[in-house]
């Protein structure tokens, strides 16, 4: 899927520009290229939250094997308002053992995964564990299905829970995502067999700061919002 590129609601563009030129927001640093920052945040696991999400190929800091395919313990729906998100949806595939496949193939598939539980952003940052274990719940090993999509700018696109998929940018991207039906479990990631991944936010300083460098990404989405706000 190919959406194409439309003006989003003017007034969410102004409202989101005002807040990305503030203070009001605490953000973190997601090293699979994004800041993160609540807008509401629930008390429970039953509540509904809301995050802003600014993305650009420069906040990368993660390899493949580190989170770059994941899925969510809740229920997620992204709502694209700068920029367009290259999203890959990723279906597992049990690869048996080693031995019955045969390279090629193999290799067409983009290699051998296993899945990975790791720890939830918050409860890292209570604990400082930062930990990520290999699935108690899904072991084994996977090869992996392909489906790529381009969400352009007022574009919208959800992912129920425990589902796969890789989410790319080649520009300044801004998204507003809600989190609902979360459930008490990890999120997992796909590694390749043999590698060993580490987690999006360790070692982060604090794990609520942001660098100053960063911060101009900020600013830029707030003058591009602003703008659309302003001539829509």
């Amino acid at each position: 899927m190919i959406t194409e590129p439309r003006l989003p609601d003017p007034v969410l563009a102004g409202l989101v520009g005002r807040l990305l030129a503030s203070d009001a927001l605490a953000w973190r640093h997601h090293k699979i290229g994004l800041l993160q920052a609540y807008v509401a945040e629930g008390q429970t696991i039953l509540d509904t939250e809301l995050r802003l999400h600014v993305w650009h190929p420069d906040l990368i800091l993660s390899d493949e094997d580190s989170g770059r395919i994941h899925d969510h313990r809740f229920r997620l729906t992204s709502q694209v308002l700068l920029g367009a998100m290259h999203d890959t949806e990723i279906k597992l595939h049990d690869a048996g053992t080693l031995a019955e496949l045969e390279l090629d193939f193999v290799n067409r598939m983009g290699g051998v995964y296993e899945v990975w539980d790791i720890q939830n952003a918050r409860r890292a940052q209570a604990d400082g564990q930062h930990w990520v274990a290999p699935s108690t719940g899904q072991p084994g090993k996977y090869i992996i299905e392909r489906t790529e999509h381009v969400y352009s700018m007022g574009s919208t696109y959800s992912y129920p829970p425990r589902v796969f998929h890789r989410s790319d940018v080649k520009e300044l991207t801004v998204t507003i995502c809600t989190k609902r039906d979360q459930a008490n479990v990890p999120a997992r990631l796909l590694a390749k067999v043999g590698a060993t991944p580490k987690h999006a936010f360790d070692p982060t300083p604090a794990h609520g700061g942001i660098d100053d460098k960063y911060r101009d990404f900020l600013r830029e989405a707030s003058r591009q919002l602003l703008h659309i706000a302003r001539t829509a």
